[in-house]
């Protein structure tokens, strides 16, 4: 294989991964149960926080260190019982777990640095 197609599938690959990714609960409760670092966070089209925070989340899974991390969208409009269950109450929160447990939590954040210090907390 030509190096130069090898480096594009392999860039393709990791891209692929760093993903924010829907909310799927049968997914979150097996990596919960494996103690994964996740992050979820609670996303209303509606909300222009959450408008500011989605390519804030987008760029910073896209860095080699969150890349391995798994990033949840919960639509806050219509997913209550997760939300409920994850004692997340306001648009805009971004929750990060590791080891079965949370880890960081931020409501309203919207400054990359701030973000950053959630993920950072899945280290």
């Amino acid at each position: 294989m030509k190096p130069f197609l090898l480096s594009a599938l392999l860039l393709f690959s990791s891209l692929a991964q760093a993903e924010v990714t829907p909310f799927n609960a049968a997914e979150f409760d097996q990596k919960m149960k494996a103690g994964e670092a996740m992050v979820v966070a609670a996303h209303a089209p509606w909300c222009p926080t959450c408008r500011a925070q989605k390519p804030l989340l987008k760029a910073l899974s896209l860095q080699p260190e969150y890349q391995a991390l798994t990033i949840y969208e919960i639509d806050f409009d219509s997913q209550k019982t997760v939300l409920a269950g994850l004692k997340i109450n306001r648009q805009s929160t971004i929750v990060a777990f590791k080891h079965g447990k949370e880890v960081s939590r931020s409501i309203g954040a919207t400054s990359t640095s701030a973000i950053a210090s959630v993920l950072k907390a899945t280290e």
